[in-house]
């Protein structure tokens, strides 16, 4: 009854071989491969799109190869067989607990095929936003501030709407902020003039300030601007500054803000 169930032990050697010369293939795609592919294009002077284009599909090219060369080393007769040794390996990866990985790797192949972004580009998703600065398989490398990596699983990228203000020319930029209600009058003064002081926030339509909620004896209020899509993050940056500062001067937020 046992022998029905899993594939005799010869298959195992087999799946054995044919994931080594696969994990080969992969680090050989991602290490050598895709880099030279880069500064291949990079020497012919493309543009970052094309380059990233290119660089995508070296990397499936050499996935797939990896991947039928890895068949060939593993001599598995049929694709029956093949299928029904990965999906044995894969029901025992997912019972150790490897599902969220299995699940970051195929999410890594959907961002390569769907390029919904790519290096430079300034995304949000969830609470996480910065600036786009490695994509792996398993995770993508974002950057936010002068020294602060975020690591976002792969499976986050395409499980939650992620927005990429550097797509358009023009960018909706929304800021909140939290005070005490009796000082929400001063802070949506002081909000206001840090949004007219910064240059790079473009003055059509004006920016506007809402508020959004109270809670707690805490009152939310909204900013929200148009800005050029590049320059997203580092007017964030400034105009959190700019606020922080002169509602620190005036006594707005307390010691634990």
């Amino acid at each position: 009854m046992i022998q029905q169930i899993f594939p005799d032990a010869q298959v195992y050697f087999q799946l054995a071989r044919f994931l080594l010369v696969l994990f080969l293939g992969v680090s050989i795609t991602r290490l050598a491969l895709m880099p030279l592919t880069e500064k291949l294009m990079k020497r012919r002077k493309a543009d970052i799109v094309s380059t990233h284009s290119f660089s995508n599909l070296a990397g499936v090219t050499g996935v797939f190869m990896s991947f039928i060369i890895a068949l060939q080393a593993a001599e598995f007769g049929n694709l029956v067989t093949v299928l029904g040794a990965i999906t044995a390996a894969l029901t025992v990866a997912v019972g150790f607990g490897m599902r969220d990985q299995i699940s970051n790797l195929v999410a890594g192949f959907l961002l390569y095929f769907d390029s919904p972004f790519i290096k430079g580009d300034y995304i949000e998703v969830g609470e996480k936003r910065g600036i786009v600065k490695e994509i792996k398989l398993r995770h993508t490398t974002i950057k936010n501030g002068s020294s602060e990596k975020t690591l976002v699983p792969n499976s986050m990228l395409t499980t939650n709407p992620v927005e990429n203000y550097s797509k358009g020319r023009k960018s909706t930029v929304s800021m909140e902020f939290k005070v005490e209600n009796s000082k929400a009058t001063q802070l949506e003064k002081i909000i206001g003039e840090a949004t007219k002081e910064n240059k790079e926030i473009q003055g059509n339509p004006k920016p506007s300030i809402s508020y959004r909620g109270l809670k707690e004896g805490k009152t939310t209020l909204q900013a929200e601007f148009k800005a050029n899509s590049n320059d997203v993050g580092k007017i964030r940056k400034s105009v959190n500054r700019s606020v922080n500062e002169k509602a620190a001067k005036k006594g707005l937020f307390d010691s634990k803000e």
